[in-house]
């Protein structure tokens, strides 16, 4: 079976959408098109080498810190989140951070570049560790919520349920009562269906919307929702224990990178502002 290369987590399309109709994906919904913009933002790539380190305090930056030393144990904490949730034949990847910033020297390709661990501490807003089984990819992602984002994508159950297409409901985390939602969908072509569990950021304290998502992809014509719900790997039960996990609320970056953010710029809630490079508006 083909490996997939991206989580294209795309909502399905309203249920007004006529059968043979224009092709869904040239008339999507600001939602579909946010959703789209989040999951860029959660794709990495493989990184040159996998630093696994001991962990042993629970204190990222503590005083006189190496920076370098500090972004080993990120990264040893999310290989070692993918490592105990994620089932045991998958391919995990190294670890991958990158900022939200769009300044010219962070876009590759029209996207946020990934930074050398050095520089994690510095400048780091979001972090990724992925892993694939088959035409499973299975990702953690932790993410700082920029200023300019204004909880725009705010993960509303009522825009993710449809029968037979897609559901979502509500939780409360365990370890500190932020809100969490969890969603199944399929995407506009039903060929790929998505287990997604995130507990929301927290930016007055500090912290990060951390997100756990299981993809099946390549799935055949016609295929049943609810049967390929029973299929995913993770439980709820375990994709709550990632996203409740307090060792991956990873700390803001020592310095905040310059505004607009990445998603302010591409997540299409209103007009992007005039400061956003001319290829993500």
């Amino acid at each position: 079976m083909a490996i997939p290369h991206s989580s294209g987590t795309h909502l399905p399309p309203s249920s007004g959408t006529p059968s043979g109709g224009p092709d869904p994906r040239g008339a999507q919904s600001i939602l579909l098109r946010v959703l789209g913009a989040l999951t860029v933002l959660m794709l990495v790539t493989a990184v040159a080498v996998a630093v696994i380190v001991q962990l042993n305090e629970k204190d990222f930056e503590p005083k006189g810190a190496d920076p370098l030393e500090t972004a080993k144990r990120q990264a040893s904490v999310l290989q070692g989140a993918a490592g105990d949730a994620f089932p045991n034949n998958t391919r995990i990847r190294p670890a991958a951070a990158t900022s939200w910033s769009v300044q010219p020297e962070n876009l590759v390709d029209g996207k946020p570049r990934f930074l050398p661990q050095e520089k994690w501490v510095e400048s780091a807003t979001a972090w990724s560790v992925r892993a694939f089984e088959g035409d499973r990819e299975f990702t953690i992602h932790v993410s700082q919520q920029p200023p300019d984002d204004n909880g725009a994508f705010a993960w509303d159950c009522g825009e993710f349920t449809e029968p037979g297409m897609a559901e979502c409901e509500e939780f409360s985390a365990r370890t500190d009562g932020r809100r969490g939602v969890a969603v199944w969908f399929f995407n506009g072509d039903r060929d790929l269906m998505t287990h997604r569990v995130v507990v929301l950021a927290d930016p007055d304290a500090g912290k990060p919307e951390v997100v756990a998502s299981e993809t099946i992809a390549n799935l055949p014509p016609g295929t049943d929702y609810e049967e390929i719900k029973g299929q995913f790997r993770l439980s709820l039960v375990e994709m709550k224990a990632i996203v409740e996990d307090p060792d991956l609320a990873f700390p803001p970056a020592a310095e905040e990178p310059a505004l607009p953010s990445y998603s302010t710029c591409t997540h299409g809630f209103g007009t992007p502002p005039p400061t956003c490079p001319e290829g993500l508006k």
